[in-house]
Formats: structure tokens, sequence, C-alpha cells
């Protein structure tokens, strides 16, 4: 059992050091993997020999320059093994590299290099993300179920889709707003109403037998 030099009368130099935080060879030096950066309480060397210098409480710090990572952590929503087992919890990985982690609370948390947040609600897609913007795809793109992508969620003007991505077109009701169904109309000479899909401005449809074009019913 090393008695490391600490000015002391008593003091026995040792030929090599050990993984304590102590000069225990006496050389007026430590190595840097027993040196507490981050003043955790913790040593990057893997196995204590007590006893540990002052204000030390084990080693085995993998990742010696941050503060909240080291052996009693929690494991916390980082994108770093907060708590040094070997790995990161099944929620903590970025899976899609879009930047974002799908555990939910990272908060005033220091974040892993090249990530944004968390809360992703589709990690194995891209596209989808807290940063992601909304688009007519019938998906939840930003991972914020309130915002408008949906038939459910039509407000008058706007233009909303079903889980297939098909355009609807909004219009006002009496008492609510919903959406009419555009497919099956032709985008270039047919629009959308109550009844279904009308010919330019005639406000009905065409005969059977003819079709839409320009405006304008044709045989």
């Amino acid at each position: 059992m090393p008695d490391a030099a600490d000015g002391a009368p008593t003091d026995v130099c040792w030929p090599g050091e050990f993984c304590n935080g102590l000069d225990d060879d006496c050389s007026g030096s430590i190595p840097a993997d027993e040196m507490d950066m981050d003043n955790d309480g913790y040593l990057p060397c893997a196995v204590c020999t007590p006893p540990l210098a002052a204000g030390l409480s084990g080693c085995g710090d993998c990742l010696p320059m941050n503060p909240a990572v080291h052996p009693q952590a929690a494991e916390a929503c980082d994108g770093f093994d907060s708590d040094c087992a070997g790995g990161l919890g099944g929620t903590e990985t970025d899976d899609d590299g879009d930047g974002y982690l799908a555990c939910q609370a990272c908060a005033g948390l220091t974040l892993a290099p090249n990530l944004f947040g968390c809360g992703d609600c589709d990690d194995g897609n891209q596209d989808t993300s807290p940063g992601a913007a909304e688009i007519c795809d019938g998906k939840d793109n930003d991972c914020k179920p309130a915002t408008r992508d949906g038939l459910d969620r039509c407000i008058n003007g706007d233009i909303c889709c079903d889980s297939a991505g098909v355009g609807y077109s909004c219009i006002a009701a009496t008492t609510t707003t919903h959406c009419l169904t555009c497919s099956g109309c032709d985008s270039r000479s047919d629009t959308c109403s109550v009844s279904g899909c009308v010919c330019g401005s005639t406000g009905a449809p065409c005969p059977a037998g003819m079709t839409c074009s320009g405006g304008a019913c044709q045989p």
C-alpha cells in the first residue's frame, strides 16, 4: 500500500505511480491521468489504488473535462456516456443523424458535439425533429402535435392533407371549418367546392362525357 509523498517525514517513495492522485514516485509531478481536471472528484485512470488524494472519490472518469460525466453520475439526455458505463441509453442516440435525440429532457444540459437538442419523435426519419418545418405530408414533422398538419387541424384558407400527403382545400363551414378533397380534380382547370370538383367559373361539374379544360367544359 503506497505511502505517497505529501511532504510528511514518513513519506515513502515508490518506483512507479499508482492511480490515486498522489506523487507516489516523488518525481515532483503527477501523470495526466491522475489529475482531476474537471474537479468532479474522479480521476481518468481506470483502477484506483488507495489512499486517494484529498477531495477525490474515485477513478474511471471517461470524460475528464466534463464535470457532469463520471462513474457515479446519473445517465442524462445529452449524448454523453454520463455514468461511464460504456454505452448510451436507448433513446440517447441520434439514429437518423439530424442532430436531435429521442430522449426528452435535455434543457440546460451541455450536449455532445453535433447535437442541437432532444425530443425527436421519429429518430428514424431525418426530416422529423423539433427543429424541422411542418410540411403537408400527414406526419408530425416538427414533433409538435398541435401544429396543423392534418384534416383535424384544417383552418380556412390553409392547405391541409391526409396521411398520404394528398392535398385538400380548407373552406369555412357554418359553425366550424373543414376540408374538401381535391384528389380527382385537375389542378390546372378544376376547383374544389362542397359539391366536389367544379369547372372554372361555372360553379358546377362538367356533364358526363365532357372534361374541364382551361376553365370550360369541353367534349
